[in-house]
């Protein structure tokens, strides 16, 4: 695992380079071509995608003790759009309207349809809105992928957020499911550990089984914390990781999963035989 330098032109603003920072293993790094100063970048929520300029490589990023998840990478841009956030407790955050937030009854609803009286998820419970109003435009703002959970907390009331607007390919690939005759019944819902904490989700609830679901190549060590630690003990389906990539980086995610006994794999059609 190293930590990786990016840049990349916003298209809407030419003039803007967002700076990219994410830690990845070294397998990534080499299986993207970075020595040839390249990688794609799609980054959906911030909606900017195109030809990142790799700008080096840093040390292995140090994990700290305690029940934390690592932040993965760092996306520093400038956001047309940003909401203040205010709460009934008198607690206040602002945010970009895309930042999904937790709210009862409804689940990952986005910043921006939030409305007064909606009841958002708090470490401490459930605390209601009272508004939201645009706040100063053209802020920079940083936004952050965080390891196993991809959910945070934000203001003095620790309310949670996600740190992505949805996964990428998700839809593409439910849809790709139910095509195939797969009855698909959730997404994105919500892993309780004990007292109620959020430990994570499961991508896509399938009447036979649950799918933890990679758009591309991941860490193997990620995939089996995700799934022995965070997800098989909570449940009671089999619970398959499918890794949407098919070549060498997807295969080595796979294998090692499948070593330390995750059922994985990044074949469309065995992910078929396994969940149906």
């Amino acid at each position: 695992m190293r930590t990786v330098r990016l840049e990349v032109s916003n298209g809407d603003n030419p003039s803007e380079i967002i700076r990219i920072e994410l830690a990845r293993p070294m397998a990534w790094i080499r299986d993207r071509g970075l020595s040839n100063s390249r990688v794609w970048m799609d980054l959906h929520e911030i909606g900017v995608k195109g030809w990142a300029t790799f700008k080096g490589l840093g040390p292995r990023p140090t994990e700290q003790p305690g029940a934390g998840c690592l932040v993965l990478m760092t996306v520093e841009h400038v956001a047309s759009r940003v909401l203040r956030i205010d709460l009934a407790d008198g607690d206040s955050f602002e945010v970009t309207p895309t930042r999904p937030m937790h709210v009862e009854g409804l689940g990952w609803t986005l910043a921006g349809d939030l409305r007064a009286g909606m009841m958002l998820r708090g470490d401490g419970g459930p605390v209601a809105v009272r508004g939201a109003a645009s706040s100063a435009p053209n802020q920079r703002v940083l936004n952050i992928e965080v390891g196993l959970q991809h959910t945070y907390r934000v203001g003095r009331s620790h309310v949670l957020a996600h740190n992505q607007c949805a996964d990428p390919g998700l839809a593409d690939f439910v849809k790709r499911l139910e095509d195939a005759g797969v009855k698909v019944t959730g997404t994105n819902v919500n892993i309780y550990g004990p007292g109620g904490t959020t430990l994570g989700e499961i991508d896509v609830v399938t009447e036979q089984a649950l799918i933890q679901y990679k758009n591309g190549p991941s860490s193997a060590r990620a995939v089996v914390d995700q799934v022995k630690l965070n997800t098989e003990p909570h449940v009671s389906r089999p619970v398959v990781t499918f890794i949407g990539d098919s070549g060498r980086a997807g295969a080595r995610t796979v294998n090692g999963a499948r070593a330390h006994g995750v059922l994985a794999t990044n074949d469309f059609e065995e992910l078929l035989k396994l969940v149906k």
